[in-house]
């Protein structure tokens, strides 16, 4: 493998390792690499930067201690990551703003993040697989905006160290069409801080079935906040922790 580090020159700011910008013809492929920053907290910069690009791969890839998010992307599409490690870093492990299509994430970690293990913003055809999402300062997976997202098999625990009231998982603003969100398949666990283990908010037809949930702080359904959104789908889960208050889920919060 190949590794990137940051030398700390004293300033108060640092500077992005990788950037990749638009190229038609063809994609890259980054990896076996290792980008170290400077630190958590050492400034702004941000490990790999992405924008307006196609077919992006990662493969084996480490980003960690960067003074901002590990990898930030934009305008970008038909992007893949495999196998890679995005942790301890100043803010998001993955940062995805501003309409980024076909997003597959394949047994990645995202784990001991300042801020929100994976954010995801305006985002369609997302896949998010065997997924370790453990120990960030925020949401351990935030999906603010998406369409047609799925999120199977993947592990969430000990998320919203910052005591902040996030959880392991937020679904919030999905598409109107047919084809909302998807959740089957987690285990959700240790959640010793975070507010709820699943939030969805104005989520429209969000199916959540098949997880398990055990040593959760708070284990209840929320329906403060903004209307319930029709056309979703909860189901019970077995092993799900006791003093459930509705018949539907434990651990999840609706607003």
């Amino acid at each position: 493998g190949f590794t990137l580090s940051h030398a700390a020159t004293g300033s108060a700011t640092e500077t992005l390792t990788i950037s990749l910008f638009r190229d038609e013809t063809l994609g890259y492929v980054i990896r076996d690499i290792s980008v170290y920053g400077a630190g958590s907290g050492s400034g702004t910069g941000v490990g790999i930067n992405v924008f307006n690009s196609p077919q992006i791969r990662f493969e084996r890839v480490r980003v960690t201690s960067c003074g901002s998010h590990g990898v930030q992307m934009q305008y970008s599409w038909d992007l893949y990551a495999g196998n890679c490690i995005f942790g301890g870093n100043g803010g998001n492990g993955m940062e995805i703003l501003n309409q980024v299509n076909l997003l597959n994430l394949v047994s990645c970690m995202f784990v001991s993040n300042t801020g929100h293990g994976f954010h995801l913003r305006t985002g369609a055809v997302v896949s998010i697989s065997n997924g370790d999402f453990e120990s960030n300062g925020m949401h351990g997976c935030f999906l603010e905006s998406s369409f047609a997202t799925t999120v199977t098999s993947c592990d969430f625990e000990n998320n919203n160290t910052s005591n902040g009231g996030y959880s392991n998982l937020f679904v919030g603003n999905s598409s109107t069409y047919d084809i909302g969100p998807v959740i089957f398949g987690n285990n959700f666990s240790g959640a010793t801080t975070a507010a709820y283990s699943i939030v969805v908010d104005t989520a429209f037809k969000t199916m959540i079935y098949g997880n398990e949930f055990s040593s959760l702080n708070r284990s209840r359904l929320d329906t403060s906040g903004t209307s319930v959104t029709a056309g979703n789908t909860f189901v019970g889960d077995t092993n799900a922790v006791a003093g459930d208050v509705d018949k539907f889920m434990s651990g999840i919060g609706i607003q």
